[in-house]
């Protein structure tokens, strides 16, 4: 489980507080399956699933590529041009030791241009910690 929080339209200037929270199935292969969930205080939500990427990079560090097609609910938030949404992201973490881990990660979330013009997307930067679930 990773719980994160940090800045949603980081490269905006409306930028707004927001949080995190995304189950990572303990899976061997190349793909890591998620399911995912983010909220702001501007009171936007998503939720979405998709996979990882993990690339070992030594020991301790390790890069990871995401994507996570979803939900996307705005309310008073910013206008992302649909509900369905696409959250690409792209972090760094090292590894703690007993499989916790510590990350920054860079985040866009964009509909692709699946709904009309409008499609401004935004960027996250967030800061999470993880950790197992569960029986060691």
């Amino acid at each position: 489980m990773t719980l994160g929080t940090g800045l949603l339209g980081v490269l905006d200037n409306d930028r707004t507080l927001a949080f995190s929270a995304d189950y990572r199935f303990a899976v061997s292969g190349l793909f890591q399956p998620r399911v995912l969930a983010s909220w702001a205080t501007d009171g936007s939500r998503f939720a979405g699933v998709g996979l990882l990427l993990n690339l070992d990079l030594d020991d301790r560090w390790r890069l990871t590529l995401g994507t996570a097609p979803g939900y996307y609910e705005r309310n008073r938030g910013r206008d992302l041009g649909s509900t369905v949404e696409f959250h690409s992201t792209a972090e760094i973490s090292y590894d703690l030791g007993g499989k916790r881990r510590i990350a920054l990660s860079l985040g866009h979330t964009s509909n692709g241009g699946l709904r009309g013009d409008h499609n401004p997307g935004t960027e996250t930067l967030m800061l999470s910690w993880s950790a197992p679930l569960g029986r060691k």
